[in-house]
C-alpha cells in the first residue's frame, strides 16, 4: 500500500528529529522481527526443558538483592492499622485478586486468552489483538507486582500462606507462558521487571518450608530463560533509550548476579547489564536531574531501578561509578520538587502508564514519599521527610545501620516545624527542590510551578507551560494524565495533548505535531526568561516562554505569579511574529479542576474545596483598538457541558490519576477570536485563613 504523504514526511522528519542512530536501531529492530532473525535467536520451548537454560549441578543459594526488614529496624515502628492494610493486601492477592495499577481489586490472570504462539507473532497487534481491552492489563499482571505485598506480609506475619500461594501463581504462570510463548514475552522490559520480582521472591520465601530446592532450581532456571530473552532485542530498548533500557539493562545484571556460579552465560549478562547501566544512567538523567522521558512517574521508576542497583551492587561488594552516583542524586532532588510535601503525591507530568514496580511501603498509587524518603537515604545520604510508613522501602533496600531518622526542628519546604530526635545533621531542605519554575507560599502552604522544558529527548506530552497549583495537600490545577495507550478513538493516549494541559492553545492545535500514539515531532522548546522577588518578598515570579506556535507566527509567554499572602497570578501573552500581521486567532486558555461544587458568575469560577471557597478570575485585554464579540467561557464535567456552548471534546473534563481510571473533573476555559497582541490573565484567591 501506498504511504501517504503526511506519512513520508513524519517519516523524515522522524529521521533527523530523533537522530540517525535511534532510527537506525529501530529499523534494525524491524529487520530482527521480519527476517525470523529473532524467532531463531529466542527459540520457543513447550515444556520448561534444561536445554539452554541448564544450571551446573549442587544445592542453590538464596540470592541477596536486597534487605530484608527486621522487627528491630521497622516492623514493630508499624501501628495496627498499617499493619491490617499489609495483610488485607496480601490477603486479597492470596485469594487471587489483584491492584493493578493500583485502582481497584480484580482478578489475578495470568494466563493468555489466545492460542500461544511465538513472541514475534503478536508483534504491532498490541493495540487491537484484545479487542478494546488495553494489553497491559494483560501484562501487568505478568510483571508479578503481585509477588510484594505477598512478601511483606510474609516477613510480618511468617504466616507460610503467602509464600504457598506466590509458589502455586508462579508455577501456573511457568505452565501457561513457556519460555518465549505467548504475549508475556513481547516485550524484554515485561520480561525483565518480571525476572527482577523472581528474584526477590526467591530472596524474601527462602525460609519457608514450602520453598523446595526442586522449586528454587526451577526458579532460578526461569530466572536464566528471562536473561536469555533479553539480549537480542536490546536494541529495540537502545533505540527507545527510556527506562526500557535500564530495566532490561537492570534485569540482565542481576541475573548474571545471582547465576554467577550456574550459569555458563552469567558473566556475560553481568558485563552487557553493567555496561547498558552505568551508559542509560548517565545518558538518561542530565546534569540538572530530568530524566530523558519527562514524566513523574518514569522518573519515579527510574529512581526505583537505581535502588534496586545499588543494593544487589552492594551485596555483591561493588558500588555504583561516582558520576553514577552524582546523577542519581540530582534526580532525586528534581523529583523532590515534584512532589507535595503534605500529601505526598506527585504530580501528574507527562505519560503516566501506572508503572510502580516496587510497592514495598504502605500509601496510594500516587503516594510518592517511598521512592522519595529511600532515594534520598541512598543518594543524597540524609532522608527528606520526618518518619513515617514510608520509611518501608528504606528498609527494604538500605543496610539497617545506614538509615538515620531526622534531626530535631526539621523544616520542611512549607515552613512547617517538626520536632524528632537528633541523629543527623541536615542544614537546610532547599537543596532538595531548587528549583526555577517552582515558587513555594509557606505562608498558606501552597506552591505552584510552570513547565518549561528544553527537550533533548522524545516528549510524551505536548504540555509546555502547563502550571500546576497545590494548596493544603489538595491539587486544585491537575494535569489530567494518561488515562489509557491502547484504546480505540478517543482515548488512545489523547490526553497527552495541548488542550487538555492547563496552559494555552493557539487554532486549536497541539503545541507539536502527533506523528503516533508515542511520537511528537517538531518539538516545541521552552525556556525561562526571568525570575524575580519583590523587595520586602511580598511577590515573587517565573516568567517562560515557548515557541510551539511559531508555524503559526504566535509567540507565548507566561508569567507565574505569588501575588500577596493568597493569591496566584498568571499572565499569558501572545505576540505575532510576523510583521505586520492583522489576522485573527483562535486562542483558549484552559484549567482542569477537582470535581467539586462549582459557580459562576461573570468571569470568576467559584469552585468549593474541603476548606473553602477557592476564587478563579479570567480576564482578557485585546490589541488596542480590537473590539471582541467572541468571548465565550465554559465548564465541561466528563465530556458534558455544564455551561457554555460550543462542541465539546469527548476526553474534556476528566482527569486520570492512574493507568486505566478516569475520574470526572471541572475543565473550565475561556475561548475567544482575536488579533495579537493578547494578554490573558488569571487570578487565583485562596482562603487566608
Amino acid at each position: 500500500m501506498a504511504l501517504s504523504f503526511d506519512r513520508l514526511n513524519n517519516l523524515y522528519k522522524s529521521f533527523f528529529q530523533l537522530g540517525p542512530g535511534p532510527s537506525g536501531l529501530y529499523a534494525l529492530y524491524h529487520l530482527g522481527l521480519r527476517s525470523g532473525y529473532f524467532r531463531w535467536q529466542t527459540p520457543g520451548v513447550l515444556e520448561n526443558s534444561l536445554e539452554g537454560a541448564d544450571l551446573a549441578d549442587g544445592p542453590l543459594e538464596s540470592p541477596h538483592a536486597v534487605y530484608l526488614p527486621s522487627p528491630d529496624t521497622f516492623w514493630t515502628k508499624l501501628d495496627a492499622g498499617e499493619r491490617e492494610c499489609i495483610l488485607l493486601e496480601a490477603g486479597e492477592v492470596a485469594e487471587g485478586k489483584a491492584r493493578l495499577f493500583g485502582g481497584e481489586p480484580v482478578p489475578l490472570e495470568l494466563a493468555s486468552p489466545l492460542p500461544l504462539k511465538h513472541w514475534t507473532a503478536y508483534q504491532g497487534l498490541e493495540a487491537h489483538w484484545m479487542g478494546e481491552r488495553d494489553v497491559k492489563f494483560l501484562w501487568e499482571p505478568g510483571r508479578f507486582g503481585w509477588v510484594y505485598p505477598l512478601a511483606r506480609a510474609y516477613l510480618l506475619s511468617h504466616d507460610e500462606r503467602y509464600p504457598r500461594r506466590f509458589w502455586e501463581f508462579a508455577e501456573s504462570f511457568w505452565q501457561a507462558n513457556p519460555p518465549n510463548l505467548g504475549p508475556h514475552w513481547i516485550s524484554a522490559q515485561e520480561v525483565a521487571l518480571r525476572m527482577l520480582a523472581l528474584v526477590f521472591a526467591a530472596q524474601v520465601f527462602s525460609t519457608s518450608r514450602v520453598t523446595t530446592p526442586g522449586r528454587l532450581r526451577d526458579l532460578f532456571r526461569q530466572v536464566a530463560w528471562h536473561a536469555m530473552r533479553i539480549p537480542p532485542t536490546l536494541i529495540y530498548a537502545r533505540a527507545q533509550n527510556n527506562n526500557h533500557l535500564l530495566s532490561e539493562a537492570a534485569g540482565l545484571y542481576s541475573a548474571g548476579l545471582i547465576l554467577k556460579d550456574w550459569h555458563p552465560s552469567a558473566n556475560h549478562w553481568r558485563r552487557l547489564g553493567w555496561k547498558w547501566l552505568v551508559w542509560g544512567f548517565l545518558n538518561q538523567i542530565q546534569p540538572d536531574g530530568t530524566y530523558v522521558q519527562h514524566s513523574t512517574n518514569y522518573h519515579r521508576l527510574m529512581l526505583q531501578l537505581g535502588l534496586w542497583v545499588a543494593a544487589i551492587t552492594e551485596h555483591a561488594g561493588e558500588s555504583l561509578p561516582a558520576p553514577v552516583h552524582e546523577r542519581l542524586a540530582a534526580a532525586v532532588r528534581w523529583f523532590a520538587g515534584q512532589v507535595d510535601p503534605i500529601s505526598g503525591e506527585m504530580t501528574n507530568l507527562g505519560a503516566n502508564d501506572g508503572a510502580y514496580i516496587f510497592p514495598l511501603a504502605s500509601g496510594n498509587f500516587r503516594d510518592a514519599r517511598p521512592v522519595l524518603q529511600a532515594a534520598a537515604r541512598r543518594f543524597l545520604g540524609k532522608p527528606y521527610f520526618p518518619p513515617g510508613p514510608w520509611d518501608e522501602m528504606s528498609a527494604w533496600f538500605i543496610e539497617p545501620s545506614a538509615i538515620n531518622s531526622l534531626p530535631p526542628n526539621f523544616p520542611d519546604r512549607l515552613g512547617r516545624t517538626i520536632s524528632h530526635p537528633p541523629t543527623v545533621e541536615l542544614h537546610s531542605t532547599i537543596e532538595f527542590f531548587n528549583q526555577k519554575s517552582t515558587i513555594y507560599n509557606p505562608q498558606i502552604q501552597s506552591w505552584a510551578s510552570l513547565r518549561s522544558v528544553h527537550f533533548y529527548s522524545r516528549p510524551s506530552h505536548a504540555d509546555q507551560l502547563h502550571v500546576e497549583i497545590w494548596w493544603r495537600g489538595l491539587n486544585l490545577a491537575r494535569d489530567a494524565g494518561t488515562y489509557l495507550y491502547n484504546a480505540p478513538h478517543p482515548w488512545d493516549n489523547r490526553l497527552a495533548e495541548t488542550e487538555f494541559h492547563n496552559t494555552v492553545t493557539v487554532d486549536g492545535r497541539s503545541q507539536m505535531t502527533r506523528a503516533g500514539r508515542f511520537l511528537w515531532l517538531d518539538w516545541a522548546q521552552s525556556r525561562i526568561r526571568e525570575r524575580a522577588t519583590a523587595p520586602g518578598g511580598e511577590s515573587e515570579a517565573v516568567t517562560a516562554v515557548q515557541d510551539g506556535y511559531r508555524r503559526s507566527g504566535v509567540l507565548h509567554q507566561r508569567t507565574l505569579q505569588r501575588y500577596g499572602d493568597a493569591v496566584w497570578r498568571v499572565v499569558d501573552r501572545l505576540e505575532s511574529v510576523q510583521i505586520g500581521s492583522s489576522r485573527a486567532y483562535r486562542i483558549r486558555l484552559h484549567w482542569l479542576l477537582p470535581d467539586w461544587e462549582w459557580e459562576m458568575e461573570g468571569h470568576v469560577l467559584r469552585i468549593r474545596s474541603p476548606y473553602g471557597w477557592v476564587e478563579i478570575e479570567t480576564t482578557l485585554n485585546q490589541a488596542q483598538g480590537e473590539t471582541n464579540k467572541e468571548i465565550r467561557l465554559s465548564v465541561v464535567r466528563a465530556g458534558l457541558a455544564l455551561a457554555g456552548e460550543g462542541q465539546v471534546a469527548p476526553q474534556a473534563g476528566w482527569y486520570s490519576p492512574t493507568y486505566g481510571v478516569k475520574i470526572p473533573a471541572i475543565s473550565y476555559s475561556l475561548d475567544c477570536a482575536s488579533e495579537l497582541p493578547l494578554q490573558l490573565e488569571t487570578l487565583w484567591r485562596l482562603p487566608e485563613s
